[in-house]
Parts: C-alpha cells; sequence; structure tokens
C-alpha cells in the first residue's frame, strides 16, 4: 500500500569512524575511535588545532540523503562484518521506494516528517537489528566560526561546492555540498565500516552495490582512493536494548541523530600555516535508532 512514513530527529550521541578483513572485504573498525569533539555554539572549540585529527562536528542547515528501504532482522545482515552478501532472511521490510525517497532530514530536526514509499507492518517479534538502505551521498550546508582563541574566531565559514569552505563573514551562505561517501578507509577498499558507538548500541556501515554485495578488495581505483562500484549504503543497527513490535504496534519511527552531527569542519593544524582557520566542511557520520509506536 502507497503510504507514508515517518521519521523524527532526536539528539543522541553518534556514531564516530584499526581494520579487519573477511573473505576479501575489510572493514574499519571504529571501537577504538575517540570521540570526535562537537563545534561548541556554532564556532570551532579551542585546541582543535592541536588534535592529530583537527575536526570537530556540527549540525547542518541541509542535510539531504536518499533512502530506499528499511528494515527490522532478528540477526545482524551481514553477520556482524564477516558477510559478503546482505542476508535479508530474518528481515522484514517496513519501508521500500526502488526509485528512493529523498528528504531533507535537517529541515525537520525536533520534529517529524514523512519518507514517500510503500510501507509494510512488519510481524509481531523482538528485534535487535534494525537497518536502512540508503544512496552513497550526503547534500549539506551549514555555517561555522574559526577556531575560538585563534585569528580566525571572528570569521565565518560555510559549505562550497567543492567540499572546501567560503568565507561568509560578511554576510551570506554558504552552497549545498553533495558529499559523496566511497570508502571508509584509504589505500585500498574497505567497504565496512563497524562498531561505531551510538549511547543505544552500536552501527555498521556498508557500501555495497545495488545487489547488496560488499566491495572487496579489487573494487579499488587508487587514483582516487575510492571503492568502485558502489552504489548503496546499508547502515545496520545493534541495538543494545531489542525492542518489541506487538499487536497494538501501529508504527514504527526512524529517528535521525543530528544535533550535533551530521557535519565535520576540518581547520588547519597547529603545524600549518593559519592554524584554526576552517579548510574543509563536509558531511559527517549521523546516529539514528527505530521506535515501536504504540
Amino acid at each position: 500500500m502507497r503510504k507514508l512514513v515517518t521519521y523524527s530527529l532526536a539528539f543522541l550521541a553518534s556514531l564516530t569512524l584499526s581494520s579487519t578483513v573477511y573473505a576479501g572485504v575489510s572493514n574499519y573498525d571504529a571501537s577504538s575511535d575517540g570521540a570526535m569533539p562537537a563545534c561548541a555554539n556554532g564556532a570551532v572549540p579551542a585546541g582543535t588545532n592541536l588534535l592529530s585529527d583537527a575536526v570537530c562536528r556540527t549540525t547542518p542547515t541541509v542535510f539531504k540523503v536518499t533512502i530506499y528501504e528499511m528494515g527490522l532482522c532478528t540477526a545482524h545482515p551481514f553477520a556482524n562484518g564477516t558477510g559478503v552478501t546482505m542476508d535479508k532472511s530474518t528481515c522484514s521490510v517496513v519501508f521500500s521506494n526502488t526509485a528512493g525517497s529523498t528528504a531533507d532530514i535537517a529541515s525537520s530536526i525536533g520534529g517529524e516528517d514523512a519518507l514517500e514509499g510503500d510501507s509494510f507492518p512488519p510481524p509481531e517479534g523482538t528485534f535487535k537489528y534494525p537497518y536502512a538502505i540508503m544512496g552513497t551521498s550526503f547534500t549539506v550546508n551549514t555555517k561555522v566560526k574559526g577556531e575560538v582563541g585563534t585569528a580566525f574566531a571572528t570569521k565565518t565559514y560555510a559549505t562550497a561546492a567543492d567540499g572546501s569552505y567560503t568565507d561568509v563573514t560578511a554576510g551570506g551562505n554558504g552552497v549545498d555540498f553533495v558529499s559523496p561517501l566511497a570508502n571508509f578507509g584509504e589505500n585500498k577498499c574497505f567497504s565496512g565500516y563497524i562498531n561505531g558507538s551510538t549511547g543505544v548500541g552500536t552501527i555498521d556501515g556498508y557500501l555495497t552495490n545495488t545487489a547488496l554485495v560488499r566491495r572487496d578488495d579489487a573494487d579499488y581505483d587508487a587514483v582516487s582512493d575510492i571503492c568502485t562500484g558502489q552504489t548503496r549504503l546499508v547502515g545496520v543497527f545493534d541495538l543494545s536494548n531489542p525492542f518489541t513490535i506487538t499487536p497494538i504496534t501501529r508504527m514504527v519511527k526512524f529517528n535521525f541523530v543530528l544535533t550535533d552531527y551530521g557535519v565535520q569542519v576540518e581547520v588547519n593544524n597547529s603545524g600549518e600555516a593559519n592554524s584554526g582557520k576552517v579548510k574543509m566542511i563536509s558531511s559527517a557520520p549521523f546516529s539514528a535508532y527505530f521506535e515501536a509506536v504504540e
């Protein structure tokens, strides 16, 4: 039946980005990553230029994503990172749009909006592994001030079409940047991102083709440092507390977590000229979780 599936925005500790290899596919293991600091009060925090990764995360004003499918599983559809092809034998689809439903998630922060597509009632049961199948690019836009305590603290920077930045201190806004996600690592194809922390469990991401087969080590363009043939990003959530569908469940809600997440801002580090100046604004990991609404 053609109808709407809702999504909403909430605040939650996000996933962040050692590697593991299984059967020709490689994973970036995020379990040992430190948390990326927030760009507090719309500015890069003091000391960011001293970090090994001189980045912070902030809330986007635009965050567009295309969603093809969402569902619920009782077992991990990629076998906790060891699987090559998505196994949906224990899964139930709750939303589908083969053409993809594109939404600007940032426009609904603090509220709800709807995805256009086919929705399906899930069977009764307890589900630990919700998933979402998305496109591999995210369109973002935002503004942020330079690093506190540096000569650039009074400057305002915004997104640029090439993923760098534009100085809008004198006024104006940035332009939308289409930020591709084509590799979770470097120097070979890392098609898996596993064990990202969400505060309610962990999240994995997998770069696949349209048949939901992961890209392997051979699917690699060394010039661009990307995985080739990837057209889908599959996010799989491993919930610490699985949720249950009952006879009175009326809706499954997909909650994106975007406040202080979704965009990362990189500044020149302490070893570079113009330390603390913004040099790149691009998409960053978000988090999400499912709810059974009765």
